[in-house]
């Protein structure tokens, strides 16, 4: 045999060889994609595939679709008004948020929930699958409670008390000749004065201070002078009234005084100032008496009396 054939029959038994060997391959790959009981994992980044070793059918399952049926959304207010209307939907839809503006006088609204108990808060946005009752949380707002001194100081402060709460008694205040007489829910001062131990605060409140004016007494003691000055009933740090002038015979007036004994300086009708009882005793002064004789008598033949602002004491001049 010619070389040159050698080499071609050569050629051909390792073409034939490679042929087999790529049959061979081919042959395993297809029947490892039909087979699904592979136990070995995809390679490594490859698609999600399934490898099977022999034929293999696949067979769509399918399920009812659910139907749609009618629900309800019912709102509980709790005394909230106005209260939204039920809401009519197909399950799966979503209940829509009811409008904004029902209130509840003393409270703020919480929100919407599922239960009774407020433990579930309800998002409007999850489908409703089946007839729902929604129920508004309503959180307790506090009251304020205004205080009118009237004067009075220190003023206390505005308190935030919450519904059914009680105020807190505010500090003791002071006013110029007037004595507190209690807290008072209305201006006009009347009615029952607010008790701080018991009354509870169901609203906005303002409470009035109400202030008596302290009185003093102010007796005269006239010692024998008429006519007697009435005794005066007069304000606390407030001024006497002066009496209407007295007369007593054989004396002229000389003040008021604090002291019996006539002691101290006389009472200042128009300066002094009362801060208690006090009893004002009238002074007078005997009047002083001039004689006068002719001078040629020895013996006092004529005697005239003229009464003077001196006092009485003095001897008589002959």
């Amino acid at each position: 045999m010619k070389k040159s054939n050698r080499k071609f029959v050569i050629g051909v038994a390792m073409f034939a060889v490679v042929f087999a060997m790529f049959a061979a391959c081919y042959n395993s790959i297809t029947e490892r994609w039909r087979d699904s009981t592979i136990s070995e994992p995809p390679p490594q980044n490859a698609d999600p595939v399934y490898y099977a070793e022999s034929e293999l059918t696949l067979y769509a399952k399918w399920v009812p679709a659910p139907v749609p049926v009618s629900v309800s959304v019912t709102f509980i207010a709790n005394s909230g008004e106005p209260i939204p209307a039920v809401q009519a939907l197909l399950s799966g839809n979503r209940a829509k948020t009811p409008p904004p503006g029902m209130t509840l006088a003393g409270y703020g609204f919480g929100g919407w929930f599922a239960d009774a108990g407020f433990t579930n808060a309800w998002d409007f946005g999850t489908p409703v699958a089946e007839n729902l009752v929604l129920y508004a949380k309503w959180n307790p707002e506090p009251f304020t409670v205004t205080f009118v001194a009237d004067g009075g100081t220190p003023k206390p402060q505005s308190q935030l008390v919450a519904p059914g709460g009680k105020v807190v008694e505010p500090l003791p205040m002071n006013k110029e000749y007037n004595g507190f007489d209690g807290w008072f829910t209305n201006s006009t001062l009347i009615g029952t004065a607010w008790n701080f131990a018991a009354n509870t605060v169901d609203r906005d409140i303002t409470l009035h201070a109400r202030w008596n004016t302290n009185t003093n007494t102010v007796t005269f003691v006239a010692n024998g002078g008429a006519a007697l000055p009435e005794t005066q009933v007069i304000g606390h740090g407030t001024r006497v009234t002066r009496p209407n002038p007295m007369t007593k015979p054989g004396y002229h007036f000389g003040g008021w005084f604090t002291a019996a004994d006539f002691s101290g300086d006389a009472w200042d009708f128009a300066n002094n100032i009362v801060f208690g009882d006090i009893t004002l005793y009238a002074r007078w002064e005997p009047d002083r008496f001039t004689s006068t004789f002719a001078a040629s008598d020895k013996l006092p033949t004529r005697a005239t009396m003229a009464q003077t602002n001196h006092g009485f004491g003095d001897k008589d001049n002959f």
